[in-house]
């Protein structure tokens, strides 16, 4: 599931660091909890019990299907050692949850409600998987391109007009069928202003389409191709893709502007302005600083007051012909004089912005889709598909009486629905009827919250707001009562929490609030946190043995200059790609000698010529309570982890059936 949830990320951290950490089984617990929250096509079958926990028998395919998860890229090798490592870490899982139930940490408010919240999440994940997640891929690769097209139109002012403005339509598709040029039937267009330059609207990116059915028509459509009619809320279009190119990247200009005359347009007047825009140019080809011939010659105040720069901008920003020039530059370049319809300019292109990967658009997309029109467009295509598998019935006749009682209510102010005695059925889904007291309520809840961004009225938008509520909540529902991939994730989820309830109250607390046990553990166990004899370790990887060279000549005049003054220093001499990993390593840790200075000579390892560089050493010595406070907080957390384990080992037995364990055990 594409979801992370900070309450979910906070119990796996507890975990990583409070279990294990001076060994192996930290990492393996850390894996075994991020996936654990994953669980997907999870199928629990009637097979045989692995182990028990008290009296709570826990499946063999319960385990496997856990081990294998987290055993990823291929590293389940039910080995007898593997699985014994899983089932210890997966037993300790069980028997916390064993506990939780009994105390009622699942019961309590607080749990509760952060439950429901995460059902939510989890509920609301589903329909982005089928409406946001598809609707995201679709408009980044749409977005790749730009599209220029063209439009004959039909508008619809009101109901009435709707039958008209198809007729005409359907009557100029046939003509199109029958060989008609589209230009011909131009004439006929009722958008005026597209209509004198042949239909053509202009180039446009995916995000600039504010009707999704004419971008979702568009985007079908090759080049040269006309679409059949499309319906809009403002009438019927039949649209004519003309070109696509790549789509232009934002940009960011400098501009010299220099306006025409408001109250003189003669030609001498022209003349003058286009002159002193000759000379700004002339300056520039003499390599004049264009920031100076900016604040000598540009008339534009916002823009002067910032050396000319502009925002950044991309198509359909500003006039085609000032847009076109800029396009037209490369990073750096500048244009000669050029007019538009109020002015002269000389642009200037400083930088063109990156292209954006899908993964860094995602976040962005997710926030941007769901406020514009294409994503209830996309919402309603599958509110239509949910309409057929459940066979929706829409009482049209109960919803129009609905209507005109719900707008004699909104008359009086604040609004208050009251129940009629005999409530029409308006919605059926599946084995549910819905009645006007049941819109009546939801409105109600919803009335001064909800606006309309489709141009209906306020009741009409209401009702088909509580329509689609309706349908998405059974379609929640129906998750919720047969999804297996849903319900075991609520399962680890609820588990989870009351884990994280327990740890704190048996673990975390103690370790922080239990002063003198801390002091008392610390002294018991002082040797454990002493430092070892230890240097800093520079290791530098590099292409060639010349770079090589020059590296370790710097290394041997420049040794204790930071990592950052370094790789200055090394990028300076004209290295570029090389690596440099620094770290503190103790004797345990390594296998150099780390009792003195020393810079290695190059050694080739996997095509890379290495230099490994010791520098700062320092000797053992005992660290004072303070100094390692908190490697002995994680260090008693862990102590008390392994008291409490044996406690609850007690309390509720483990009876592992060692048959069905040595049957998944992978023989040689």
């Amino acid at each position: 599931m594409d979801i992370i949830f900070h309450r979910a990320q906070s119990i796996i951290k507890f975990y990583i660091f409070v279990l294990n950490p001076l060994c192996m089984n930290r990492i393996l617990l850390a894996t075994f909890f991020i996936l654990i929250f994953n669980l997907s096509n999870l199928a629990i079958a009637q097979d045989e019990t692995l182990f028990t926990v008290g009296d709570t028998k826990v499946k063999k395919s319960e385990f496997e299907y856990i081990y294998k998860k987290n055993n990823f890229n291929n590293k389940a090798d039910f080995s007898k050692k593997s699985l014994e490592d899983y089932l210890n870490l997966y037993i300790n899982f069980r028997l916390k949850v064993k506990e939780a139930i009994a105390q009622g940490l699942d019961t309590t408010p607080i749990f509760k409600a952060e439950l429901d919240k995460y059902q939510q999440q989890l509920l609301d994940s589903y329909l982005d998987k089928e409406v946001l997640q598809k609707l995201i891929k679709q408009e980044y690769e749409r977005s790749q391109k730009d599209v220029n097209i063209s439009h004959v139109f039909f508008k619809s002012n009101n109901e009435n007009d709707i039958a008209t403005a198809k007729l005409k339509c359907e009557a100029a598709a046939k003509k199109i069928n029958e060989g008609i040029p589209f230009s011909e039937l131009v004439s006929s267009s009722e958008d005026n202003k597209s209509k004198n330059h042949n239909g053509n609207l202009g180039w446009f990116n995916s995000y600039q389409i504010a009707l999704p059915e004419i971008e979702d028509a568009v985007y079908a459509l090759q080049t040269g191709q006309i679409s059949a009619p499309i319906k809009t809320k403002l009438g019927y279009h039949i649209i004519r893709l003309n070109e696509t190119r790549p789509a232009r990247q934002m940009i960011k200009v400098a501009i010299i502007k220099q306006y025409f005359p408001l109250n003189d347009t003669s030609a001498i007047t022209m003349k003058i302005v286009e002159d002193s825009m000759q000379a700004a140019y002339k300056k520039l080809m003499a390599k004049t600083l264009f920031e100076n011939v900016v604040e000598q010659y540009s008339q534009d105040d916002e823009s002067a007051a910032n050396k000319g720069v502009l925002g950044w901008f991309g198509i359909n920003k500003y006039a085609s012909v000032f847009e076109d020039a800029a396009y037209a530059l490369k990073d750096g370049e500048f244009s000669k004089p050029f007019r538009t319809a109020s002015a002269w300019y000389i642009v200037k292109r400083m930088e063109t912005a990156k292209p954006t990967t899908y993964e860094t658009s995602i976040a962005t997309l997710k926030t941007k889709l769901v406020s514009i029109p294409i994503y209830q467009y996309e919402l309603d295509k599958f509110l239509d598909k949910l309409k057929l598998k459940y066979a929706i019935q829409l009482n049209e006749e109960a919803m129009q009486s609905f209507k005109f009682r719900l707008d004699e209510l909104s008359k009086n102010m604040p609004f208050t629905y009251r129940d009629t005695m005999t409530p029409k059925t308006i919605l059926k889904i599946g084995k549910r009827d819905f009645t006007e007291n049941d819109f009546g309520k939801n409105i109600q809840t919803k009335y001064y919250a909800v606006f309309s961004k489709s141009g209906d009225d306020k009741s009409t938008f209401l009702i088909k707001n509580t329509v689609q509520q309706f349908i998405l909540d059974y379609y929640k529902n129906e998750i919720r009562a047969t999804n297996e991939e849903y319900n075991a994730l609520m399962n680890e989820y609820r588990n989870g929490i009351m884990i994280f309830t327990l740890s704190e109250n048996n673990i975390w607390n103690k370790a922080s609030e239990d002063t003198t046990g801390l002091r008392s553990f610390y002294n018991e166990n002082t040797s454990n946190f002493d430092l070892k004899n230890r240097a800093k370790v520079r290791i530098f990887s590099v292409d060639n043995p010349f770079s090589a060279k020059k590296i370790i000549q710097i290394l041997k005049k420049q040794s204790s200059n930071t990592d950052d003054s370094i790789s200055t220093m090394i990028k300076n001499v004209g290295v570029k790609d090389f690596t440099l990993n620094s770290s503190v390593l103790d004797e345990t840790k390594t296998n150099l000698n780390i009792s003195q200075s020393s810079i290695s000579e190059p050694v080739l390892q996997n095509n890379k010529y290495v230099i490994t560089q010791v520098l700062q050493p320092q000797q053992a010595r005992k660290t004072t309570f303070a100094e390692s406070k908190g490697y002995v907080v994680a260090a008693y957390q862990e102590y008390l982890e392994n008291k409490w384990l044996e406690v609850l080992k007690l309390k509720y037995p483990i009876k592992l059936n060692n048959s069905v364990f040595d049957s998944l055990v992978k023989k040689p």
